[in-house]
C-alpha cells in the first residue's frame, strides 16, 4: 500500500493546480497540445482540459481539500473526502464564510477563526485542530492545515487547505489520558517489564515505594531492584510462567525503602505486542497489610474463643468442687469453738479455697464469664488508685500518668477492671528487671468500623487505656501467644500464664478489645479499649456487711448432689427451712405445691433437663412475686446477665461462703434487689 502524501506534498499539488489554472489561456500553442502526449480530445480547449485533469486527481485523494476565495470570502471548492467528513454536500458549503463556519463546534469557533486570521496575516501555513458538528448531530475532530496562494503580484487570492478526520485518534488520546490519570492516582504499584526483566514503564506509586526517580528505574533490571536472591527465589519462577501465557497472582512480604515491610498481593499479566506475541509482563501490586492484620486478628479472636469455651467449662466444674469444700468448711467453722485445735486448719483450707477460686476466676475472666457487678465507672479514679497501690509495691520503677481530665464513663465491674490493670502492670514490671518507666495513659477516642471490624464490635465512643513499659519487648512469636492461658515466658514459679489471658477475656466480656505492640529491646504497649456510656457514675460503696440470719423456706435447685447437700446445710445454719430439687422440672412441681411458703428459689444456671434461664421464666410466669437467686460456677456473662435483668432478682458466684450467701439473701428478701 502506497504511503499517504504529507500535508506539504498535498499543498504543493494544490498550489501547482492554482498556478496552472491562472496561467492557462484559450490561445495556448499547439506545442502544449503535443506536450500532453495527445491525451486532450480534438478541439477541446487546453485550459479546460488542464483544470479537469487536476480536479480528477484531487477528487481521488483520501484527504479533504478545500479552496477559499479570499476576495469573495466564500468556499469555491471542496473534494468528495471533504464532503464525507463534514457530512455536507459541496453546494451546501459553497457559501459565505459565516455560513460555512456554522459547522464548527461552538466551543472551537474562536480557535478556528483566530487560526484562519493568522493564516491570512502571516501568509505562511497554519495547522489547527477543532471539532465540527455534522447535520445529524454527531461530532468529529478535524486536523486542518491551511496555506496561502498568491498571484504574480504577491497578492492573496486563495486560501487552500488539507483536512483529516482525527476523531479516532482524539478518542484514543482521551482514553489514554484517563488511563494515565487512573494510574497516576492509584495506590497500586504498577510496572511494565519486558521479557528480559527490564523496566519499560512504572507508576508514580511504584517510584514512591522504592524511593526512586523514573530515570533511575526505567531501563534498569528488576533483578537489581529487588536483589538477586529474592528475584531468583520468588520473582523469576512466576515471571517465567507469565511469559509463557499464564496470569499469576501471589502474596508475599516485601521490604520497600519508602513503605517499610508490607504484605503485598501481586498480579503478573502477559503483555502482548502488535503481532500478539508476549513481549513483557504487566505488574500490579497492592498493599494488603492491613487486611492481613485484620484476618490474623480475626483468626486469633476465633482461636481465643475456642480456648475460652474450654477454659470456662473447666472453671465451672472446678468451682462446683470448691463449692463443696467451701460449704463444708464454713459449716464446721460455725459448729466449733474458736479454741478448737482444728480452727486454724479450717481457716487454712478456706485460704487455699480463695487462692483456687482466684485461679478459676482468672480462667473465667479469660472465658468471658467473670463479670459480676456492672456499674458506670470512672476509669480515671480506678487508674489513679491502682497506680498508687502498685507504686508502693514496686519501688524500682517510675510510674507516669497521662490521663485526659474528662474521661467518659464506662459500664464495668470495678474489681475486674482493677484485676486487668494489675495483671498488665505486673507483666510490664517483670519485663523491666533493671528498673524502667511505666506510662499509663487514658483518653477518649472515636473508633470507626475498620478499627473494630476484626473484633466484631460496633464503631463509636471508646475510652482507651495504654500501658507502656521500657522493658525487653517481645518477638513476633511470643506476641502472638501472650493471651493464651497458661502460656508464659517466665521461669517456673514466677507465673501461671493466666494474667494476660484473664485480662483479654475480661475486656472482651465488657464489649471492648485489647491489643499489643512490642519491639524487642524497646518495650511493649498494651492498649485497652472499652465502650463509653452516657450513664452517670454513682458513689462507690464497698463496705463489708455482717452475717445475716433469716427465716422462711428456700428452694435450692442444682443438678450437682454435692452442691445440694452442702447448700442445704448452709441454708439451715442461717435459719431457713430447705426444699431441694435436682432439676428445673422438679423445681416447677415443688413450687406448684408449695409456692405459698417459699420465700426464695436458689437456681443453678446450667442444668441438663431444663436450664436455669428457662426454669426462671416458667416460675415467674406462674408465680410473678417469687424471688429467684441465680447461682453458677460460671461468672455473670452476657446470657446470665440478661436473665438477671429480665427476671431473676440476683446472682451469686460459686464457690460462696456463709457470709456471702447470707448477705445476698438478705438483699433480695428484705430489700427486693440484688
Amino acid at each position: 500500500m502506497a504511503d499517504r502524501p504529507t500535508y506539504e506534498q498535498l499543498a504543493q499539488r494544490v498550489e501547482a493546480l492554482e498556478r496552472e489554472l491562472q496561467g492557462c489561456r484559450p490561445d495556448r500553442t499547439e506545442t502544449a497540445v503535443q506536450k500532453d502526449g495527445g491525451m486532450r480530445k480534438e478541439g477541446e480547449p487546453f485550459w479546460r482540459w488542464n483544470e479537469q485533469w487536476h480536479r480528477e486527481i484531487i477528487d481521488t485523494i483520501g484527504e479533504a481539500i478545500w479552496l477559499f476565495d479570499w476576495h469573495r470570502q466564500k468556499v469555491i471548492y471542496v473534494n468528495p473526502a471533504y464532503e464525507a467528513i463534514w457530512g455536507r454536500s459541496a453546494e451546501a458549503l459553497y457559501n459565505r464564510y459565516e455560513e460555512w463556519s456554522k459547522s464548527i463546534h461552538p466551543d472551537d469557533l474562536t480557535v478556528a477563526n483566530e487560526s484562519f486570521a493568522r493564516l491570512a496575516a502571516t501568509g505562511g501555513s497554519e495547522k489547527r485542530e477543532y471539532r465540527i458538528v455534522r447535520p445529524d448531530g454527531s461530532v468529529r475532530w478535524v486536523s486542518d492545515r491551511g496555506y496561502v496562494i498568491r498571484d504574480r503580484q504577491g497578492r492573496i487570492v486563495r486560501l487552500a487547505g488539507i483536512a483529516m478526520d482525527i476523531t479516532d485518534r482524539k478518542l484514543a488520546e482521551e482514553a489514554l489520558r484517563r488511563y494515565e490519570k487512573i494510574v497516576a492516582t492509584s495506590k497500586d504499584l504498577m510496572a511494565l517489564i519486558d521479557s528480559d526483566g527490564i523496566f519499560q514503564a512504572v507508576s508514580d506509586s511504584y517510584l514512591k515505594a522504592h524511593c526512586k526517580t523514573r530515570a533511575e528505574i526505567i531501563g534498569s533490571s528488576m533483578r537489581d531492584l529487588v536483589g538477586r536472591k529474592r528475584f531468583n527465589t520468588d520473582i523469576k519462577p512466576r515471571f517465567d510462567r507469565c511469559l509463557a501465557g499464564e496470569e499469576v497472582t501471589f502474596r508475599l512480604w516485601f521490604d520497600f525503602a519508602g513503605m517499610g515491610n508490607r504484605f503485598m498481593e501481586a498480579t503478573y499479566s502477559p503483555f502482548r505486542g502488535e503481532n500478539g506475541d508476549i513481549v513483557g509482563v504487566v505488574v500490579v501490586s497492592r498493599d494488603i497489610t492491613e487486611t492481613k492484620n485484620l484476618q490474623e486478628q480475626l483468626l486469633q479472636s476465633q482461636k481465643m474463643e475456642a480456648i475460652g469455651t474450654l477454659a470456662g467449662g473447666i472453671a465451672h466444674d472446678f468451682n462446683n468442687l470448691l463449692m463443696g469444700i467451701q460449704g463444708r468448711t464454713s459449716i464446721m467453722l460455725v459448729d466449733i469453738d474458736a479454741d478448737h485445735p482444728h480452727v486454724e486448719n479450717l481457716k487454712g483450707i478456706e485460704e487455699h479455697i480463695r487462692s483456687a477460686s482466684n485461679l478459676t476466676r482468672q480462667l473465667l475472666g479469660f472465658a468471658r464469664g467473670g463479670k459480676y457487678e456492672v456499674k458506670p465507672l470512672d476509669l480515671g479514679a480506678v487508674i489513679r488508685e491502682k497506680n498508687r497501690m502498685f507504686g508502693r509495691m514496686q519501688k524500682g520503677i517510675v510510674i507516669r500518668e497521662e490521663l485526659q481530665p474528662d474521661l467518659w464513663p464506662v459500664e464495668a465491674d470495678r474489681s475486674q477492671i482493677e484485676q486487668v490493670l494489675l495483671n498488665i502492670c505486673i507483666n510490664a514490671w517483670q519485663a523491666m528487671p533493671d528498673s524502667g518507666i511505666l506510662t499509663v495513659q487514658a483518653a477518649n477516642v472515636h473508633l470507626d468500623s475498620p478499627a473494630v471490624a476484626a473484633c466484631r464490635l460496633s464503631a463509636g465512643r471508646y475510652v482507651k487505656i495504654s500501658v507502656t513499659d521500657t522493658g525487653i519487648g517481645m518477638d513476633a512469636t511470643t506476641r502472638s501467644r501472650i493471651f493464651e492461658p497458661f502460656f508464659t515466658t517466665k521461669e517456673i514459679g514466677r507465673g501461671t500464664g493466666l494474667g494476660l489471658a484473664s485480662a483479654y477475656g475480661i475486656v472482651k466480656n465488657h464489649g471492648g478489645f485489647i491489643t499489643v505492640e512490642s519491639v524487642e529491646g524497646q518495650g511493649t504497649t498494651v492498649d485497652i479499649n472499652l465502650p463509653a456510656t452516657d450513664k452517670r457514675v454513682a458513689a462507690d460503696d464497698r463496705t463489708t456487711k455482717p452475717l445475716y440470719k433469716g427465716a422462711g423456706t428456700v428452694l435450692l435447685v442444682d443438678d450437682e448432689e454435692m452442691v445440694v447437700a452442702v447448700g442445704s446445710q448452709m441454708l439451715q445454719r442461717l435459719g431457713y427451712d430447705v426444699l431441694t430439687a435436682a432439676g428445673g422440672r422438679e423445681a416447677l412441681q415443688i413450687c406448684k405445691r408449695h409456692h405459698a411458703r417459699i420465700s426464695l428459689v436458689i437456681l443453678d444456671l446450667i442444668m441438663p433437663d431444663l436450664s436455669g434461664a428457662d426454669t426462671c421464666t416458667l416460675l415467674k410466669a406462674v408465680h410473678p412475686a417469687i424471688k429467684v437467686l441465680l447461682s453458677s460456677g460460671y461468672g455473670l456473662n452476657g446470657k446470665s446477665g440478661d436473665i438477671v435483668k429480665s427476671g431473676c432478682d440476683g446472682f451469686i458466684q460459686k464457690p460462696f461462703d456463709l457470709n456471702a450467701l447470707s448477705q445476698k439473701i438478705n438483699d433480695i428478701v428484705l430489700s427486693g434487689s440484688a
